[in-house]
């Protein structure tokens, strides 16, 4: 076993070196990667999995609920239990809780499910199968507020869709993604806050909020944008530019 941990070591150095290009969601990840892994010396190409046209600017274009958002799957890094433990003494009004657990780790998904209708009781509502597209737009624009407890960068299209249709987001500061965004001009909460902020929580975010976090999801998701990213990275291939 400890000859195997060797070899493996070994292989997976001698792997990143002769990796060229690197991409992920957002630059953070390209930092955090590095700093686990500093033989890495590739460099790094935004490359982005989706548009504002093709998979955000979908179903409604503003909130049309009181609902909350609460993380995007049944998984253990959404941090369920403490967002849950936030918002319990939040007065949800005529709101719900919405709680995507449609795919993901199943034991994951049965204890939050126990948890969440033992806090909240009917005013629980999990979100236990997949939904077209449009569909589940549809079902997010009912939140006015989204909540994404996660430590690591996760629930990216969540929180741009939210941003893009005027909710107040809330994610916690240690993601990259809180860095990210905040660092771009997005108006964008501190999910280790919630408890005790009260009825601020459903405060509507200004015109001029909306405004600015709609452009700053088009700024880095948009169309124009991300084909403009795909260009350069067949430009980087063709000319041999690798390594920084």
């Amino acid at each position: 076993r400890v000859l195997s941990r060797i070899y493996l070591r070994d292989w997976e150095e001698r792997a990143f070196r002769r990796v060229d290009f690197f991409s992920s969601p957002i630059p953070g990840d390209y930092d955090r990667l590095r700093e686990r892994l500093p033989q890495l010396r590739a460099r790094y190409t935004q490359l982005n999995y989706g548009s504002v046209e093709a998979t955000i600017d979908v179903g409604p274009k503003s909130i049309t609920g009181s609902n909350i958002l609460v993380g995007n799957s049944a998984d253990w890094a959404n941090n369920h239990a403490e967002a849950f433990l936030s918002l319990r003494g939040v007065d949800l009004g005529s709101g719900k809780l919405v709680v995507p657990l449609s795919y993901g780790d199943p034991a994951c998904r049965e204890a939050v499910i126990k948890l969440g209708s033992a806090t909240f009781g009917d005013r629980f509502a999990p979100v236990l199968e997949l939904l077209p597209l449009e569909k589940y737009h549809e079902l997010i624009a009912t939140c006015a507020v989204a909540v994404m407890n996660h430590v690591r960068q996760q629930a990216l299209g969540n929180v741009e869709a939210m941003l893009f249709k005027g909710a107040r987001v809330f994610v916690r500061p240690e993601s990259p993604v809180y860095s990210f965004l905040r660092e771009r001009g997005a108006c964008i909460g501190d999910a280790s806050k919630i408890e005790g902020a009260g009825g601020s929580l459903f405060e509507p975010l200004t015109a001029d909020e909306r405004l600015r976090n709609r452009r700053v999801v088009e700024s880095f998701w948009g169309q124009d944008v991300v084909l403009g990213n795909i260009a350069a990275l067949g430009s980087l291939r063709r000319t041999g530019a690798a390594r920084p």
